[in-house]
């Protein structure tokens, strides 16, 4: 990855994912690197920390006064059943 891109490097590793990007603040240009571990009692946890992470990064954000903006949102599968609980 060059130094004057606009990208985000993504890999994922054993216990969650590195993303390296270019940092132009200041007057040195480098890469910066941002660690999302996993956790073990939230398997979705470390990816879903990382699309937010992307969305700050990128400002895909929005407002709250844009007509539209983008969310994540946890939703239960379709052929989810919860455990029956005892009473």
């Amino acid at each position: 990855m060059k130094l004057t891109d606009w990208a985000v490097e993504i890999t994922r590793i054993r216990n969650g994912y590195v993303c390296k990007y270019p940092d132009f603040t200041g007057e040195r240009n480098y890469l910066e690197t941002a660690v999302f571990s996993d956790d073990e009692a939230d398997e979705l946890k470390s990816g879903e920390t990382l699309l937010w992470w992307i969305i700050e990064h990128f400002n895909l954000g929005g407002s709250k006064w844009d007509k539209e903006r983008l969310r994540i949102t946890r939703e239960p599968g379709g052929d989810y059943e919860p455990p029956e609980t005892s009473k």
